[in-house]
């Protein structure tokens, strides 16, 4: 295989991870939001709480920091100052004009442009790896929470028995 190919295919499997792992968080999202919303239903009125709604505000706090989670996923975290460069989007604004840019890049040789993609392959890879990270985090978090809800949900019927 060429180096070229590689580095295509590479980029386009590390682009997908990222995207699934931003599928991934969104559904979660929706989720926690479902299950935080039933945790809420379970407050009748305040300062008057069962022991079922007193586990249920720990289902709160842990929901919270599930969404929390989520939200970091999806969200990017660029490291440093933007500075011209060939593939990410904001090292190509920094030139001024589109003719800038394409004289930049059409004066890279096959050996200079294999470079830049492997580093950009090498930087997708850790985006990739810091997302999979907080999702599988956040992923403990929403299951914690649900079985906290369950708990709520049922702690009712349990004790008036």
């Amino acid at each position: 295989m060429k180096v070229d190919d590689f580095n295509k295919n590479e980029m386009s499997y590390l682009n997908d991870y990222i995207k699934f792992a931003d599928t991934k968080a969104g559904a979660l999202v929706g989720l926690d939001g479902l299950m935080l919303k039933f945790d809420l239903n379970q407050f009748a009125t305040p300062l008057t709480y069962t022991p079922s709604q007193l586990i249920g505000i720990l289902a709160l706090v842990i929901l919270l920091l599930a969404i929390v989670l989520d939200v970091l996923v999806v969200f990017p975290r660029t490291g440093s100052k933007p500075r011209r460069g060939a593939i990410f989007w904001d090292n190509v604004v920094q030139f001024k004009r589109a003719a800038q840019y394409q004289s930049y890049v059409l004066g890279l040789d096959e050996n200079e442009l294999n470079k830049i993609m492997a580093e950009q392959n090498f930087h997708l890879a850790e985006t990739a790896h810091r997302k999979y990270h907080v999702l599988k985090s956040a992923f403990w978090a929403s299951a914690f929470g649900a079985i906290i809800v369950l708990l709520t949900a049922i702690l009712p019927h349990i004790t008036h028995h």
